[in-house]
């Protein structure tokens, strides 16, 4: 409830932090450094799993709780604990990398080969645990509920800015894999594949999240974008006014063609990194090899310029640099509690992973799409152990949640509702009491009648 609140101050209590500690360690003793998860998994890729645990071989605590755990179960606790899968997806999605680099820069032509073959199941294998994720494991038997079920899950999925990346990276990944054996989209493929690289890169970053210092620069650099979007659209009606006005000047009466659109945005946007193009704009060289575009020497264009980067360069990129220092030092000052809600969701997101990382993992897909088509055909409810345990239906939580917020919404209306009313009535017994002859600050001490004695007569108020 407090993740889907955004209620960060909440997540950052030392008593969310002691159990968010819990649940990445899992079994093992949470004073170990997570670091030591490096070469503990690299080693665990290396060797089997067995002698690691049987001998020992990192000392590694676990929470046995009066009882001696035996290998097997050290192997369990290890393997399911998030800041394993972490390390090991981390590893393996570098591995990855590497593949997809080697691939694109000396094997990428238009005959199937072995690695092309690899890179291609290693990414729909992180197609089929995206969909994974969107539908529920869980059948209730009714296409209707399921229908909800899948919506829901998926827009909460699609909420991470993390998955609308994956979406995009994995799209044209496959759709430059489909491109790349045909000879006239060949370079497409290519360029495809080569701009995905930067995406797939990119999305390295979510690793960070795992540290106190680099989770608040990631959110720093989103924070950022979005004022850095906003920016250039003031500064796109500055680029597009003076690029219109010097193209006017250096090419009067030009033909209508792409390259006269180009030249509006490009000359400008350069300029201001310091790109001035003196040569054409007050030389007036002419463009090469036989065109026949020569720029026209005009006085005012200088003057424009000068305007121009006065205003790109000195006021709004000034004006750029202390709206990211006020985000700097925004998120400075909650970085702890930022860090704490970028560390949940990771944590809650290798929970519910499956150990085995791509392209290993299509063994666990294989193996949740048998036991699912096994409960569909024989009507069985083979959920697991730590839902049996838990009897807890996410169904009925989700009504539970709704029923405490939807009374915490009444008993606040209620408040709002009550203050002014009895706001109203202290004044109106002010007015009253005024009325009598009763100043506000005293209070009266005795009344009776005046005049007759009967029951009609006036109360009057004495002090």
């Amino acid at each position: 409830m407090a993740e889907e609140a955004e209620n960060k101050k909440f997540l950052a209590h030392p008593c969310c932090t002691s159990k968010l500690d819990d649940d990445w360690f899992g079994e093992m003793d949470p004073s170990l450094n997570s670091w030591w998860f490096i070469p503990m998994a690299l080693t665990v890729m290396l060797i089997p799993l067995y002698m690691v645990f049987k001998l020992d071989f990192f000392k590694i605590h676990f929470k046995e709780n009066g009882k001696k755990l035996s290998w097997r179960r050290k192997l369990a606790a290890f393997r399911k604990a998030p800041v394993t899968k972490f390390w090991i997806y981390a590893i393996s999605y570098v591995i990855f990398l590497l593949l997809y680099t080697y691939v694109l820069l000396f094997e990428f032509d238009q005959h199937l080969q072995a690695l092309d073959i690899i890179l291609f199941v290693w990414i729909l294998t992180m197609v089929f645990e995206e969909i994974r994720v969107i539908v529920p494991e869980k059948n209730n038997g009714k296409w209707k509920k399921n229908l909800v079920t899948w919506k829901k899950n998926f827009c909460k999925w699609f909420k991470d800015k993390w998955n609308k990346m994956d979406i995009v990276m994995l799209t044209i990944a496959v759709l430059g894999f489909s491109l790349q054996w045909n000879d006239t989209t060949h370079e497409w493929a290519r360029t495809l594949y080569a701009a995905n690289s930067f995406i797939f890169f990119t999305r390295l970053l979510r690793s960070f999240a795992v540290n106190e210092r680099l989770g608040p620069k990631m959110v720093m650099i989103q924070r950022m974008i979005v004022e850095m979007l906003l920016f250039l659209s003031i500064l796109v009606v500055f680029l597009v006014s003076y690029g219109v006005a010097s193209q006017a000047l250096l090419y009067p009466n030009q033909k209508p063609s792409a390259k006269a659109i180009e030249r509006v945005f490009f000359m400008p946007y350069f300029q201001i990194y310091g790109e001035l193009f003196l040569e054409e704009l007050v030389d007036g060289e002419c463009e090469p090899e036989g065109t026949e575009m020569c720029p026209n020497q005009h006085w005012l264009i200088p003057v424009m310029l000068g305007v121009y980067l006065l205003l790109g360069n000195v006021l709004l990129l000034n004006l750029l640099i202390a709206i990211f220092s006020s985000v700097y030092e925004d998120i400075k000052c909650n970085s702890v509690q930022i860090w704490k809600y970028e560390f949940f969701s990771l944590v809650k997101e290798m929970k519910d992973r499956p150990v085995l990382p791509p392209p290993l993992i299509i063994i666990e897909h294989i193996y949740r799409m048998c036991k699912w088509l096994l409960r569909r055909f024989t009507k069985k409810d083979l959920s697991s152990s730590t839902e049996q345990d838990n009897g807890i239906d996410q169904a009925d939580l989700t009504i539970f949640e709704q029923d405490c917020a939807a009374r915490f919404m009444r008993e606040r209306a209620n408040e709002q509702m009550t203050g002014p009313s009895l706001a109203g009535l202290r004044e109106g017994l002010d007015k009253l009491l005024q009325m009598n002859g009763v100043d506000q600050g005293q209070s009266p001490q005795k009344f009776k009648r005046s005049g007759s004695t009967g029951p009609q007569s006036p109360l009057k108020l004495e002090l």
